[in-house]
């Protein structure tokens, strides 16, 4: 699988985080706020757009990303949507 971004959420925190795709585990978290979420769901650009956002911080330690929470939605790094979790999207 390739790298992938994900928005997932866990006990109503929500966060935006890179999956690399071979290894399966979470390398970096974006700073989440409804501005980086508005951009998240409707840039279409591949994942140097999302590199454009500040706030993004390598991970350390908690690299498995279901321990980041519920996947919500989830694009490949060419900007494909590949997962809707529609109960949590519309939550």
């Amino acid at each position: 699988m390739v790298t992938s971004v994900e928005w997932r959420v866990s006990y109503g925190t929500d966060a935006i985080v890179v999956v690399d795709g071979g290894a399966l585990r979470v390398s970096e978290v974006a700073t989440l706020d409804e501005d980086v979420l508005k951009d998240y769901l409707t840039v279409t650009g591949d994942l140097n757009s999302w590199r454009k956002w500040r706030g993004w911080q390598t991970v350390e330690g908690d690299d498995d990303p279901e321990a980041w929470g519920d996947l919500v939605l989830g694009r490949s790094d060419d900007g494909e949507v590949f997962y809707v979790n529609p109960d949590l999207y519309w939550e």
